[in-house]
């Protein structure tokens, strides 16, 4: 089997399911705000087989507007960022 590293994440938005998503263990929606009144958002796996493969994610609730990957784009309340 070939080595297919993740070496980071990426946030995007869109109004309908994203194709190449990381999808739920459950078979749930891929949809991180799915539920609530925000856009769509999914997290998207970046792989290179020769790259350093991540090892740690964190997940930051803040005030600060980072300017991009919001998980919660739209829903209002806090933002949250990977």
């Amino acid at each position: 089997m070939p080595d297919n590293r993740v070496t980071g994440l990426t946030v995007k938005y869109g109004r309908e399911h994203e194709d190449g998503a990381v999808q739920c263990m459950n078979g749930g929606s891929a949809d991180i705000n799915h539920g609530q009144k925000g856009e769509y958002v999914f997290i998207h796996a970046d792989r290179d087989p020769h790259g350093r493969g991540i090892t740690d994610v964190r997940l930051l609730i803040t005030d600060k507007d980072y300017g991009s990957g919001d998980l919660a784009k739209g829903a209002g309340g806090k933002y949250q960022v990977i």
